[in-house]
């Protein structure tokens, strides 16, 4: 196991719900992030990156973080999310909330074009289309179910609402690669 993913699994402290909240919010004060993320896109021109989701209701329920420009003038929406441990695999967030029946971002129909997960460690991002993320994920949700089970983590509200359940699916990052290319066929 290589340094930095052993020290990452054992110094960092367990994250809650706000400071992954905070962090996830900042990620556009990572360089290492933000240019990794332009490298993607050999024909960036520019990027606005929706600050304070929390007051952007329209950004959090479509799934936005970032629009990238390119050249041609079109633009894509980027949700960004950002682990600050280094594991081998993605949470597929599959429900928002146990509680009130709300799906997950995997499971929701977004204005999304890509979702950038990275990983804070190894300074590690990875960049997949949503539409094929998500087809993926359907072609394959019983199976991946199944063998790497739904975990379950309860999340504290603000301003003193209650906790809540979230439950997610950990698939590893190659099994997921694989499947997302393989819906590129029909």
């Amino acid at each position: 196991m290589n340094q930095i993913l052993q020290n990452s699994l054992i110094r960092q402290p367990r994250p809650t719900f706000q400071t992954s909240l905070a962090r996830g919010e900042n990620w556009s004060h990572l360089p290492w992030l933000v240019d990794k993320l332009k490298s993607f896109f050999p024909d960036y021109a520019g990027m606005t990156v929706i600050e304070h989701r929390r007051n952007s209701e329209w950004a959090q329920a479509a799934g936005i973080d970032a629009l990238i420009t390119l050249r041609s003038s079109k633009t894509l929406s980027i949700d960004v999310k950002l682990r600050s441990s280094a594991y081998p695999d993605v949470l597929l967030e599959v429900v928002s909330n146990v509680e009130r029946g709300k799906p997950g971002w995997i499971e929701k129909d977004l204005a999304m074009d890509y979702l950038a997960y990275g990983i804070e460690p190894t300074q590690t991002l990875y960049l997949f289309p949503f539409l094929q993320l998500q087809r993926a994920w359907r072609m394959n949700k019983a199976d991946w179910i199944r063998t790497y089970g739904l975990k379950t983590t309860s999340t504290g509200g603000w301003g003193g609402k209650p906790l809540y359940t979230t439950q997610f699916c950990s698939v590893p990052v190659d099994v997921l690669k694989a499947a997302a290319g393989e819906t590129l066929k029909a």
